[in-house]
């Protein structure tokens, strides 16, 4: 079964984005990253700004430079019911650019642990210089299959956490219901645009 990873694209400027955490989530927002439990601390009333920097279309994910995943009701409801894996689902509030509250639902997703599926010897990779067992940056990604549940549909790559990975089926679920926001990129194609450097 093919996999792929959950990115954004650019490609749209008409997008918003979210770019900055707020007072009470960025002290601790690198473990909305990780796979760690979250809900004990998260705010329950935490709001997101999108950055003026982009568009205001609010899609079903939002992208962000913050490395977290923001998705709407229509696309949790798709990943509760439909991926199996172990997600937190925290409600937050999106704040537009006049920084008024947007009436539609949103929850940051947060996947829960992660799977040890990294094909070292056969991927190309930067070793991280704060945590050595983890991986800052691919130029080539490869996964040992056989080291993936045959269920799992959505986790993160234990080498690298803020990297999740989707697998086919589910991504055309949510492909075919109509998601925007989000960027499924092959698996091989990850990391190419350091290849040459």
């Amino acid at each position: 079964m093919r996999f792929y990873v959950w990115t954004y694209s650019e490609a749209d400027p008409s997008l918003a984005w979210i770019d900055e955490l707020p007072d009470g989530i960025a002290e601790r927002g690198y473990l909305l990253n990780e796979g760690a439990p979250c809900a004990g601390w998260f705010p329950a009333d935490a709001a997101l700004g999108i950055s003026d920097e982009y568009g205001i279309k609010l899609p079903d994910a939002i992208p962000n430079t913050v490395l977290i995943h923001v998705v709407s009701d229509k696309l949790r409801k798709i990943l509760d019911e439909r991926s199996g894996a172990s997600i937190e689902l925290l409600p937050v509030t999106i704040l537009d650019k006049k920084r008024r509250p947007d009436k539609r639902t949103y929850h940051v997703m947060n996947l829960l642990g992660s799977v040890a599926c990294l094909d070292r010897s056969r991927s190309d990779f930067d070793a991280s210089h704060i945590v050595k067992s983890q991986v800052a940056r691919f130029r080539k990604l490869v996964l040992d299959e056989a080291r993936i549940d045959p269920h799992a549909k959505l986790f993160r790559l234990a080498d690298m956490p803020d990297l999740v990975l989707i697998r086919e089926d589910l991504a055309a679920e949510i492909q075919a219901a109509m998601c925007t926001g989000m960027t499924f990129q092959r698996v091989e194609d990850h990391g190419s645009e350091y290849r040459d450097l």
